[in-house]
This record gives structure tokens, C-alpha cells and sequence, in this order.
């Protein structure tokens, strides 16, 4: 089990390392949330979404591509491309919230919306939760299974070692019995011979 545990924490500082060196993390987010981030043409999916950059090479610290968000109702507004005082701010990351334009009109239709694809994200948390778990069981069942296996094979190995000890002793003691006897036939062989 404690082999289980460090595994598990291998695994989990290898994630976190790995997500800290994406870049500079923005995460587009919209009032009321749901609303598709459209970046260059490209859909990034819906908000709240974090997307990485690599301003080391950029000193203006602007993304190349133009964001929009574009809400159920056809609402839509631009994130900013200039990224300079969050940087500076906020040097791990920022996210910038996007509030949906009032004079549209269907905002409740937005809010529906929101609210559908917020439970389809429940949904699928509790789904890759649910595997993630039976992922850690079906691991902690086959550490579990290794570990008797390997104490069998262990038990195994001392049941075969101790057989081969008991052999051998037997063997031995066969071996001092023949040469007693071999002793005592060329003792027996001398008296008769008169020696």
C-alpha cells in the first residue's frame, strides 16, 4: 500500500510540474459563463477557459490572436489583447471575466444555456472522478495482487530452500552412515584376515 501512495505522489507532482510550465496562463471567462471563446477563427471551447502563452520572446506582452466571446443569444465582445499590466500584476496568471453586452436582448436564453452546459461539466467530472477512482482501485488491486504474488513466491522459494536443506542433511547423513559402514566392512575385513 505504501508503494500505492508513492506512486500516487509521483504522479501528482509530475502533473502539477507539468501544467506549471505551459507559459503564462490567461483563462477567459464571460458573464454569464458559456460562452464559446473564439480565438483567430478557432473555438477554443466554452468559458471559463485557460489558454498558455510564451511572453519571455514577447515584450509587449500581446497575445497574436484576436479573442471573442460569443454567447447562445449571438451576444459577442472582445477580450483585450494587451496583456502588459496583468503580467505585471500577476505574474502566474490572470483571468479576465467578460461581461456579456446588456443591449442584447435573450439573456435569459444565455443563462439556460449556462446553466445546461455548467451541469454537462458536472456530469463529466463525476464521470473521469468515477474512472479516476476505478484507475486507483484497479491499481491498488493489482500492487495488492503483486504483493501476494510476490509473498508466494517467497513462501515458495523457503519451502523449496528448506527442502533443499533437508536433502542435504539427508544426503549428509547418508553419506556418515556409508562411510561408518565402509569403516566398519574394513575393520570387519582386517579381523578376518588377521590384521
Amino acid at each position: 500500500m505504501k508503494m500505492f501512495y508513492f506512486l500516487f505522489f509521483l504522479l501528482l507532482v509530475f502533473f502539477i510540474n507539468g501544467c506549471s510550465s505551459r507559459g503564462y496562463a490567461i483563462t477567459y471567462n464571460t458573464f454569464p459563463p458559456a460562452a464559446s471563446i473564439i480565438c483567430s477563427g478557432s473555438n477554443e471551447g466554452y468559458s471559463p477557459i485557460t489558454l498558455y502563452y510564451d511572453f519571455e520572446n514577447n515584450q509587449t506582452f500581446t497575445t497574436q490572436q484576436d479573442c471573442i466571446a460569443v454567447w447562445a443569444s449571438g451576444a459577442a465582445a472582445s477580450f483585450p489583447t494587451d496583456w502588459e499590466e496583468a503580467v505585471k500584476m500577476y505574474p502566474n496568471g490572470v483571468e479576465f471575466t467578460l461581461p456579456r453586452p446588456g443591449e442584447h436582448p435573450d439573456f435569459d436564453k444565455d443563462m439556460q444555456f449556462a446553466f445546461e452546459v455548467e451541469k454537462f461539466k458536472a456530469e463529466q467530472k463525476n464521470i473521469r472522478d468515477y474512472n479516476f477512482q476505478q484507475s486507483m482501485k484497479n491499481l491498488g488491486n493489482s500492487f495488492d495482487n503483486f504483493n501476494q504474488l510476490n509473498n508466494q513466491l517467497t513462501l515458495q522459494q523457503q519451502n523449496q530452500s528448506y527442502q533443499m536443506l533437508q536433502n542435504l542433511q539427508q544426503q549428509q547423513q547418508y553419506n556418515n552412515m556409508q562411510d561408518t559402514l565402509d569403516d566398519m566392512n574394513k575393520k570387519l575385513h582386517r579381523m578376518r584376515m588377521g590384521l
